[in-house]
């Protein structure tokens, strides 16, 4: 399969619309147009990369929108890795903006984090 990360070698179909990839260096999730619009919210539909008919999200920053809004996408996945609470903070550091968008409270340490991140490496100034 195709995808924006190179050919995949490997694929996790949960449903048609819905599947994780991976490939010799990289991943992430593919969604779907049509399956995003009806079970993603629109804080997560504009989170995602276009990618021909689908919206992606890659597996180091964006992935954590697709495991929260989609539980059944954890499975692959270690336990302790994809707790509500470890997604959250990902997205704190990751994507804040979608949090607050969805009504949900970032991780005030993995925000400041990133601000200072951000600050020390003239990222976003």
């Amino acid at each position: 399969m195709n995808t924006p990360w190179g050919h995949s070698d490997s694929e996790t179909h949960f449903e048609r619309g819905l599947t994780l990839v991976g490939t010799p260096s990289h991943g992430g999730f593919l969604v779907g147009r049509a399956y995003a619009e009806k079970h993603l919210s629109p804080a997560a539909i504009a989170e995602g990369d276009s990618f021909g008919g689908y919206l992606a999200y890659e597996e180091d920053c964006d992935a954590s929108i697709i495991l929260l809004e989609l539980p059944q996408t954890r499975t692959p996945f270690s336990p302790e890795h994809v707790t509500d609470e470890a997604l959250i903070r990902s997205l704190s550091y990751w994507h804040e903006g979608y949090l607050l968008a969805r009504g949900i409270t970032p991780n005030a340490e993995a925000v400041a984090n990133r601000k200072a991140f951000d600050a020390r490496f003239g990222v976003n100034q």
